[in-house]
């Protein structure tokens, strides 16, 4: 875990946190800005920001992950953006989550690329992930 950063469980949810200054300043604004600032989606790849305009479309997202939620029983997210809520995040379903390994560790602040149909669950974006070789690590 980075400096500053946390580790805490909420009825069986493990979630994960940061917040020093240099992961604090990459934080969206809330503004309009990107969250992902620096990352610029390379060849067929869209920005995180554009999921939602690909609904029921087999893209590929290219950003970084601000968050990651391990669920228990539960399904597990790895989130674009800071509040999660406000974009699009990759779910990983329990039965599934053993062939990724330490989501957190893995991917959390870590520029990726993820593949999958964009779906729409409680109002906003998400992609299944059911498979290791739908999220890569971007160069």
């Amino acid at each position: 875990m980075a400096p500053g950063g946390s580790t805490y469980t909420i009825q069986g949810m493990t979630f994960h946190s940061f917040t020093d200054a240099d992961e604090a300043a990459d934080i969206d604004a809330g503004d309009g800005s990107p969250a992902t600032p620096g990352v610029v989606p390379t060849g067929d790849a869209i920005a995180p920001d554009q999921a939602g305009e690909y609904i029921g479309e087999n893209v590929t997202i290219e950003g970084t992950i601000r968050s990651v939620r391990v669920g228990q029983g539960e399904p597990s997210y790895l989130n674009f953006f800071t509040p999660y809520w406000q974009g699009v995040s990759a779910v990983i379903e329990p039965d599934d989550l053993g062939r990724f390994g330490n989501i957190a560790t893995k991917y959390r602040n870590k520029a990726v690329r993820i593949t999958g149909t964009v779906q729409e669950r409680n109002g906003r974006p998400m992609v299944p992930v059911t498979q290791t070789n739908q999220i890569k690590l971007a160069e």
